[in-house]
């Protein structure tokens, strides 16, 4: 699968993290993926119209992989690295932070109850997963707690839940997400368009919607669109 993003953090001004991203099952049991983005600007509201001017938003690559050890009927146990991330910096060029590199392992599970699906999963992991985990396009001043980064890698849990519901069944049902994701509580729905086509919309870091007319950072709320 492959598709595109947009996360908006300000309509006025625009505020936005882009980015595309491909995954592809090498078999049954190994993912690999790629990811690429651009950060938003962490500028003070008040500045952020004239910073849009000279703004150079920070670009981002990654892989992640991912690889189910068990399986057993609805039950599978998985372990990956999310965030193999190399960033153009624009005084080092381009670097690898190994503070960003995100080990897990994972319990999922699929049940369904009459034409609903659920799949769920939970687990625990190191860098992206930690509560102190950075974004993309977050500076020094953005508010980040930095005592994981002073003390080495951080970790943390994460959990997530996916309905896949009977409405538009003809191309797949609609689907309902919700996740925890170490740092936050993100939720989605994701459209069918046609049955290989889904438009997605979502929210990230729900808990803090009240700050969304606050600068960017990395817990900053955002409003997610995408095309898959």
């Amino acid at each position: 699968s492959s598709g595109f993003t947009t996360e908006l953090h300000n309509f006025s001004p625009y505020n936005q993290v882009t980015g595309v991203f491909f995954s592809m099952d090498v078999s049954d049991r190994f993912t690999l993926g790629f990811s690429s983005g651009t950060g938003a600007n962490p500028e003070e509201i008040e500045k952020l119209q004239t910073s849009m001017e000279t703004w150079v938003a920070p670009a981002e690559f990654g892989f992640h992989t991912q690889y189910k050890v068990f399986v057993r009927q609805d039950m599978s146990v998985s372990i990956g690295l999310h965030d193999i991330i190399f960033e153009n910096d624009a005084s080092e060029g381009l670097r690898l932070d190994p503070k960003q590199l995100s080990f897990f392992a994972a319990v999922g599970s699929e049940k369904e109850f009459g034409s609903y699906r659920i799949s769920t999963y939970m687990g625990f992991g190191t860098g992206g997963f930690s509560s102190s985990s950075s974004a993309i396009g977050a500076t020094a001043d953005t508010e980040i707690d930095t005592t994981a980064d002073e003390q080495g890698m951080g970790a943390g849990a994460f959990a997530g839940v996916l309905l896949n519901t009977p409405y538009m069944p003809k191309w797949g049902g609609i689907d309902f997400v919700g996740e925890f994701d170490g740092s936050g509580l993100n939720v989605g729905l994701r459209i069918p368009l046609t049955s290989d086509y889904r438009l997605g919309l979502g929210f990230t870091h729900i808990e803090n919607l009240p700050d969304f007319s606050e600068k960017y950072s990395a817990k900053h709320p955002g409003i997610i669109l995408n095309f898959t």
